[in-house]
């Protein structure tokens, strides 16, 4: 609904804050501590490496390809605004999120990780124009 697109928790600071919170989550989960490029968590977050936010704050972009990242991937359900995700060449482990709570999703890159079981149906991404899951 367009209506609800409007709304204080999906473009304001409730956004914000909760994509920072999603954020924060992922880094802890995926050894954020340890990657190449690690993020300095008292920063704001559109000063963390790979994270681009758009004109509301609102994160849209995540690009870490390379960073050492370890750990499962996350099904990023608390950012419905990503339109980018790049995670390859990391040690990504387990299976891959069908990541159904990004509608908005075009591009999405998971190659070269240690990634195991079926590859989903990405039929809930209308806009996917960009997949590259490789081996």
């Amino acid at each position: 609904m367009i209506g609800s697109l409007g709304s204080s928790s999906l473009f304001g600071q409730d956004g914000r804050m909760q994509d920072s919170l999603e954020l924060v989550k992922f880094y802890e989960a995926t050894g954020g501590a340890d990657w190449r490029r690690p993020w300095n968590l008292s920063l704001p977050m559109e000063e963390w490496e790979g994270v681009e936010l758009n004109t509301g704050g609102r994160v849209i972009k995540i690009a870490l390809r390379s960073n050492k990242l370890t750990g499962e991937i996350p099904n990023f359900t608390s950012l419905p605004l990503l339109v980018e995700l790049d995670l390859g060449f990391n040690d990504l482990t387990g299976e891959i999120p069908n990541f159904t709570s990004l509608p908005l999703l075009v591009e999405l890159g998971l190659i070269f990780n240690e990634l195991t079981g079926e590859i989903p149906n990405f039929t809930s991404l209308p806009l996917l124009e960009v997949l590259d899951l490789g081996f």
